[in-house]
């Protein structure tokens, strides 16, 4: 055997998994013919480089959003370079929605500081009585929003 054999060598385990899932996730009543296709379409999924998390997010993409009732992972296989970038957006979504909450609430904190420092920036400015030294036209609160 080659180096380039031995690269392309799959986990039976992980395509029997894969195989699992996709028969459980699609409500298929597996014979011992449809589990031996789909468990060989599984490997040659793996076989072309794709993990199984990218393979599952595929699989939950197609059967939750699409509605696609799928019967065999052929399809799954033939289509998975259009899909996988929206599978996986749409998996990251949820992670991606509490990301920009967490940093929303964090700005939104900051500016509440900002307001805070700027009103104790006019106290001082009208406790001392600084006056424009450049004369009344310029004699105005710069740090009002107005």
């Amino acid at each position: 055997m080659e180096v380039d054999d031995l690269s392309k060598q799959v986990d039976g385990t992980l395509a029997k998994d894969i195989a699992l899932y996709f028969v459980v996730k699609c409500d298929i009543r597996a014979t011992s013919s449809t589990y031996a296709r789909t468990t060989n379409q599984a490997k040659s999924l793996l076989e072309s480089g794709y993990t199984f998390d990218e393979i599952k997010a595929v699989i939950d993409y197609v059967v939750e959003v699409e509605k696609v009732d799928l019967y065999s992972l052929g399809y799954i296989n033939s289509s998975i370079t259009t899909l996988i970038k929206k599978a996986i957006k749409h998996r990251d979504a949820p992670l991606h929605r509490q990301v920009y909450e967490e940093q929303l609430k964090i700005v939104n904190r900051e500016e509440l500081k900002s307001d805070e420092s700027s009103e104790r920036n006019r106290e001082k400015t009208r406790s001392i009585g600084t006056k424009s030294r450049f004369g009344e036209k310029f004699n105005f609160d710069i740090t009002s929003k107005s």
